[in-house]
């Protein structure tokens, strides 16, 4: 689960000058209920927008998140269902854990998920 210190240095790249270019502000792993309201606050201070790369699991144990999420203008794509190692899969394995995740962030939010971010940055042929 992240930390604290997590959200301290989401603030400090959040105070970089509008003329310094533009930064895109990811998290993986969640939603986690406390870490997300945390990280929520923090960019609602800077006007700025988060993406959260999201699992499965946890989209299930916390369904109104995800929703919220988007409700504050956020993005919500596909880290998986339960955060495995990619390439370790079967072929059908690397499907449902990408199909399940995206029909749940579907389902909960009414959006597609665009983006795909593989746990561990972990892919091959398969899956990248």
């Amino acid at each position: 689960m992240a930390s604290l210190l997590s959200v301290s240095l989401l603030s400090l790249l959040l105070q970089t000058p509008a003329n310094a270019g533009s930064v895109a502000l990811t998290i993986d792993d969640g939603p986690y209920v406390d870490w997300v309201e945390k990280a929520c606050a923090v960019a609602r201070k800077y006007d700025a927008k988060l993406t959260f790369f999201v699992c499965g699991q946890h989209l299930q144990a916390h369904p109104a998140v995800a929703p919220r999420l988007v409700q504050l203008g956020h993005g919500v794509e596909n880290h998986t269902y339960n955060h495995p190692v990619l390439p370790a899969l079967s072929a059908g394995m690397i499907d449902w854990q990408i199909r399940r995740t995206g029909e749940l962030i579907l389902e909960q939010t009414g959006r597609r998920s665009v983006f795909l971010r593989p746990p561990y940055g972990a892919f091959g042929r398969r899956t990248g």
